[in-house]
């Protein structure tokens, strides 16, 4: 099921426009989540729209989002999908915060 779930989930994102997606297996490394998906946002309306098309999809296969957090005029949008954690951030926001050099230092790839 976590294939299909990590398909549906980076299909949203792409349908919805999100750029420079990045998806991260982090299974053998975090016994609290399996991927990390990055992607890039252009502004705070495309990421609450990628958020509830996330949302809707997973419901279609009984997978529902655990918790949104930042959901509403936020440059950093933070999907809790249960084995699967996203992360949506506006371009200075990604930059700023830089996770995937955080991830790649605290995971040891």
């Amino acid at each position: 099921m976590n294939q299909t779930k990590l398909s549906l989930i980076l299909k949203a994102i792409e349908d919805k426009k999100g750029e420079d997606i990045v998806s991260l297996d982090v299974e053998e490394r975090s016994p609290f989540f399996s991927n990390v998906i990055i992607a890039t946002i252009s502004n705070t309306r495309q990421g609450q729209a990628i958020a509830e098309e996330i949302s809707k999809v997973l419901d279609n296969i009984s997978e529902p989002i655990k918790n949104i957090e930042g959901k509403k005029d936020s440059s950093w949008i933070l999907i809790d999908a249960g084995d699967i954690i996203v992360h949506l951030f506006t371009p200075s926001e990604r930059i700023r915060i830089n996770l995937e050099n955080l991830l790649e230092q605290s995971l040891g790839e």
